[in-house]
C-alpha cells in the first residue's frame, strides 16, 4: 500500500529530534574519512582514471593521505572536482562518500566500479545517467528517462547524484537521500503493508519522496534532516536490541 493511502504523521519523538538540529551542521557537514592513497589507488586498478581529492582537517583540499569528504563538497562545481570531468568525477567522490559512510547501507559503489572497469570501462550508461541529472530532467520516470539504463547503480547512489544536482524528479519535490534502513524505520510506522518492494523501483522512490517530504511539513523542519532521523533511528533501536541482548539495559 503507498503512503498516500496511509493517514499517520511523524513520531513525537522525530519531530523534537529534528527540531533540535541544525541543518547547515547536521546536513552538509556530514564527513567521512578517506585514505585518498588506498582509494586512488583502487580506483586505478579499476581502470578509472579520475582521482578523488579531500580536505585536510584545517579545510584545505588535499590529494594524498588521510582526507575529509563532506556532503557539502558533493555538489557541481565543488573545488574537489576533476575540471576535465567534472560528472565522472562526482560521481566517483558521492560513490566514496556512501561507500565509507558508517552509518549509510545497502549500498555497492565500489561493485559498480568492478563492474564496469571488468566489461571494458564501459561506463556510457552510468554517463547517460549522469547527463540527465545535469540537465534536470525528471529521471523517475524509467520509461522516458531510463532509470534503469544503468542497473548495476543501485538506488542509494542514484538519490545521493539526484540530490547532489538539485534535482527535482517527481512533482516538483527535491531528491533526498534513499536508505534503506530509513526506509525500514517508515515501514515500521505504517508506510507499507507489504516491507517487499524493487529497490530499483522509480515509483517507490517516488512515493518514499512524497512521505518525506509530508512528514518534513508535518514537523515544520526539513526534508533532509527528517531522512537523517529515519536512519539514525535504525542504529539507534539496533543499539538498544544489541544492549538488550548482552543484558546491558532494558531496549527502547
Amino acid at each position: 500500500m503507498a503512503s498516500s493511502d496511509l493517514d499517520f504523521n511523524p513520531p513525537d519523538d522525530a519531530v523534537q529530534w529534528c527540531l533540535a538540529q541544525d541543518p547547515a551542521l547536521l546536513v552538509l557537514d556530514d564527513t567521512v574519512a578517506i585514505d585518498l592513497d588506498e582509494y586512488n589507488d583502487l580506483l586505478a586498478a579499476f581502470g578509472h582514471d579520475t582521482a578523488l581529492r579531500g580536505r585536510d582537517a584545517d579545510g584545505r583540499v588535499v590529494a594524498r593521505g588521510t582526507a575529509y569528504l563532506q556532503r557539502h563538497d558533493l555538489i557541481p562545481g565543488s573545488e574537489l572536482l576533476d575540471l576535465a570531468r567534472p560528472d565522472r568525477s562526482l560521481l566517483l567522490h558521492c560513490s566514496a562518500w556512501l561507500d565509507l559512510h558508517p552509518h549509510r547501507s545497502g549500498s555497492r559503489p565500489l561493485t559498480l566500479l568492478e563492474q564496469t572497469a571488468e566489461c571494458g570501462s564501459d561506463m556510457r550508461p552510468v554517463d547517460h545517467f549522469l547527463q540527465l541529472c545535469r540537465a534536470g530532467l525528471p529521471v523517475a520516470d524509467a520509461r522516458r528517462y531510463d532509470w534503469t539504463a544503468a542497473p548495476d547503480m543501485e538506488l542509494e547512489l542514484r538519490a545521493l547524484l539526484m540530490w547532489a544536482y538539485r534535482m527535482k524528479p517527481i512533482n516538483f519535490l527535491p531528491a533526498q537521500l534513499f536508505d534503506r534502513r530509513g526506509a525500514y524505520t517508515l515501514i515500521r510506522h505504517g508506510w507499507l503493508d507489504d516491507p517487499s518492494w524493487p529497490a530499483s523501483s522509480a515509483r517507490r522512490y517516488d512515493e518514499y519522496l512524497h512521505v518525506l517530504e509530508m512528514w518534513a511539513a508535518t514537523a515544520d523542519v526539513d526534508s533532509a534532516v527528517m531522512e537523517m532521523w529515519l536512519v539514525h533511528e535504525w542504529h539507534r533501536r539496533r543499539s538498544a536490541a544489541q544492549m538488550k541482548y548482552r543484558g546491558d539495559e532494558p531496549p527502547f
